[in-house]
Order: C-alpha cells, then sequence, then structure tokens
C-alpha cells in the first residue's frame, strides 16, 4: 500500500508518540496532533488527508466537533475514532470506532482496512 497522508489526535503524549511511531513504521506519513486546535490547524494547511485518527475524549474540545469541522474542511477524508468507552456516543455513519487499548498489529490492520 503506497504511503498514506494521517492526522492523528491524541491528548495523551506517550499514546501519540506510540502511535505516531507505529503508524510510520507501516509506511505512513503521520501528523500527531495533542490538541483538537493543532489538528484543526493541520486540516487548513494540508493539500489533504486520506484519515483522520482521534481519541473520543481530548482535554480540549469534543471529538464530535472536531469531526464535524474535518467533514467541513475535508470531505474526502475517511474518519475513525479510538476510544476506551464502553458505549461511546453515535458519532455518524461515516465514523469508525476502535476499543483502545489497540495492539500494533490491530491498529495496522484497521487502519490498511479504513484505506482500503
Amino acid at each position: 500500500m503506497p504511503s498514506r497522508r494521517i492526522i492523528l489526535v491524541e491528548d495523551d503524549p506517550d499514546l501519540l508518540r506510540a502511535l505516531t511511531r507505529i503508524l510510520r513504521r507501516a509506511g505512513h506519513d503521520v501528523f500527531g496532533c495533542a490538541t483538537s486546535r493543532d489538528a484543526l490547524h493541520e486540516l487548513e494547511q494540508a493539500e489533504r488527508f486520506d484519515l483522520m485518527i482521534s481519541d473520543l475524549n481530548l482535554a480540549e474540545g469534543t471529538c464530535d466537533d472536531l469531526l464535524g469541522e474535518a467533514r467541513r474542511r475535508s470531505p474526502s477524508t475517511r474518519l475513525m475514532v479510538l476510544t476506551a468507552a464502553l458505549d461511546p456516543p453515535g458519532l455518524g455513519e461515516d465514523v469508525s470506532v476502535y476499543a483502545k487499548p489497540i495492539g500494533a498489529a490491530e491498529l495496522v490492520r484497521v487502519v490498511h482496512q479504513q484505506l482500503a
């Protein structure tokens, strides 16, 4: 699979580094963001992203607001949420939701599935 551009939003710095490293090793061009504000800035600056992966519970802003802005600013970007919540709220039919913690192999598998 050719390199794809992924924007990753995670407010836990250790997890952000780990997930970024996993996805880069899988050959993707990853832009890690610690806040929804950083992610929105990246969406404005980039010509395209193939996939946005966001934590559901962000310390700043809500994931739902971020997804709405991503839909508006970059309609072709696929949307994926990672969450430890047992019963996450409905985020829309265009959002794929996966449980945390997620292993490296499983993350790479679901990302490839999202980008197929």
